[in-house]
């Protein structure tokens, strides 16, 4: 596949994510946030992740409120708050995230 089809492939798929996540689709939601959290086909950008994961959490997405807890960590996009982080991952281990499975999975198994 040529490099400008895949771009065009990318754009698309982008475009398609962006479109459900702004329905409202929660995993779409999450899932666009992780583009913009890694830069994929984005510019990397962690507020506009914090967005998308702040829909998606609304929604009751547990790895969107893991996620958050990750920002707030962090201090990437948002000022650093130990005790924000700790109610976005306390938010997300009620819903069954625990934290020796989020270091312990793959990368890719953070996506929806």
């Amino acid at each position: 596949m040529s490099i400008k089809l895949e771009k065009q492939t990318e754009d698309f798929q982008i475009s398609d994510l962006s479109r459900k996540a702004e329905q409202g689709d929660a995993a779409a939601q999450y899932n666009l946030g992780m583009l913009y959290y890694e830069g994929h086909g984005v510019m990397q950008d962690y507020a506009t992740a914090r967005q998308w994961w702040e829909e998606a959490a609304a929604q009751g997405n547990a790895w969107a409120r893991y996620r958050l807890g990750v920002l707030y960590n962090k201090g990437r996009g948002v000022p650093q708050d130990d005790a924000t982080a700790r109610e976005w991952f306390g938010k997300s281990a009620a819903q069954g995230v625990s934290s020796s499975v989020k270091e312990t999975l793959p990368k890719e198994n953070f996506w929806l």
